[in-house]
């Protein structure tokens, strides 16, 4: 009797820790599938954000406002004389201010003055251009300042990061009007990233596919003389079932290296459309930033 229960709870023990290593095993594959799908949302994250998506306006607005509102009170700050320039920053490593060829950072930022914040002058309420990165907590936006004609005389370009919650500035660039370079784009990592990297990478799909195409061409010729070979051997032993699947394999090595062909030509226009639209942007540049003066009222 003792042995039976012995056995049983044997069985049972047995049983129960097949259960257990069956249930790791799922926790195992469920962590290893969720880890894949995790890493291919980052990548195409990644893309998107490298090719210039941005988030939905929501998200936006959500970093907009309080990195507006950073903005205001730094330049009241300044201007008053009420709050260190560090207290509106990030500070660490990266902490940059400039301002006419002289810069700042982490453990000078609070030296000199503003010139931009000079008694009298108004910071816009909002910012002239705003963008937030479709991948990292981070901002770009710029604010254009006037003096008390009215006139623009300057525009502060800040960079934003988020710090428990809030919007502070990690980089702050201050441009005089004459020295105006535009307005801020969208951007992935660092301002002006996103044109770079659509030159960059198109270029390289252009020379990648070119290079596939011109392979296919090749193996597509030399199996075309294959071809030619193996049919003419087949013309003087018809009923050769070794020559007809001879024949055949390399009729279908004509038909791959054909679609080979037309898949890379696709892909390489669709690249150089891409190389095409970012080159035209930024030869617009000039124009474009000729265009945002002439809306800022900066005639200079």
């Amino acid at each position: 009797m003792n042995k039976r229960i012995l056995l049983a709870s044997a069985m049972g023990a047995a049983a129960m820790l097949g259960t257990a290593q069956q249930a790791q095993g799922q926790a195992w594959i469920g962590q290893i599938v969720g880890d894949m799908m995790a890493q291919q949302q980052a990548a195409e994250n990644t893309r998107l954000c490298r090719t210039g998506s941005s988030p939905v306006e929501k998200e936006i607005i959500e970093a907009q406002t309080p990195a507006n509102a950073t903005m205001q009170a730094y330049f009241a700050g300044q201007q008053n004389g009420t709050a260190p320039r560090s207290s509106f920053f990030a500070i660490d490593k990266h902490t940059a201010w400039s301002h006419d060829g002289k810069s700042l950072d982490q453990v000078s930022i609070d030296q000199g003055t503003d010139g931009l914040a000079a008694q009298g002058n108004v910071i816009a309420e909002q910012p002239y251009a705003f963008y937030r990165s479709f991948l990292h907590a981070r901002a770009i936006g710029q604010w254009p300042v006037r003096d008390e004609a009215g006139n623009v005389i300057g525009v502060y370009n800040g960079f934003f990061v988020r710090r428990q919650g809030d919007w502070i500035l990690r980089k702050l660039t201050l441009e005089d009007a004459d020295d105006y370079s535009g307005p801020v784009e969208q951007f992935c990592d660092e301002p002006g990233d996103v044109l770079t990297y659509r030159i960059e990478s198109s270029s390289a799909a252009m020379e990648y596919h070119d290079k596939r195409r011109t392979k296919a061409y090749q193996k597509l010729e030399s199996e075309r003389e294959t071809l030619a070979k193996r049919e003419a051997r087949l013309a003087k032993r018809p009923n050769s079932q070794r020559h007809k699947a001879n024949v055949q394999r390399s009729k279908d090595k004509v038909s791959k290296w054909q679609g080979e062909i037309v898949e890379r030509q696709a892909a390489y226009d669709a690249a150089k459309a891409e190389n095409d639209a970012a080159l035209a942007e930024r030869d617009a540049l000039p124009a474009k930033i000729a265009a945002a003066k002439a809306e800022l009222g900066i005639t200079s």
